[in-house]
């Protein structure tokens, strides 16, 4: 038996995270986003490792696990500034920083 094509990989996580999240089903979504990252990373595919990051980092914030989303958001924002993609940084930005509202 063959190992999972990442690329694959990544691309069912995240359709799969994506609906979950759009039902409000964080805890599912987050596994999901969660193996999404880790599948784009060994695929070498940095810009949808950092929207998988950004995606469980939301999910992360909406479950009330804060110290978990900063964690995230902080891997996230590092890849944006690799990729210098001034979306991502704006992006990842927003929501650290909607996850430090959550810290109080």
């Amino acid at each position: 038996m063959t190992a999972p094509d990442p690329k694959l990989a990544w691309q069912s996580h995240n359709i799969l995270g994506r609906a979950a999240a759009d039902g409000r089903l964080f805890e599912e979504a987050k596994d999901h986003f969660r193996a999404g990252a880790e599948a784009a990373h060994e695929a070498d595919l940095p810009r949808m490792e950092w929207d998988q990051r950004t995606n469980l980092t939301w999910c992360l914030t909406e479950l009330g696990d804060y110290a978990g989303a900063l964690h995230e958001i902080d891997i996230a924002e590092r890849i944006a500034r690799e990729l210098d993609d001034l979306y991502c940084i704006a992006k990842s930005l927003i929501d650290g920083g909607n996850a430090e509202i959550g810290t109080g």
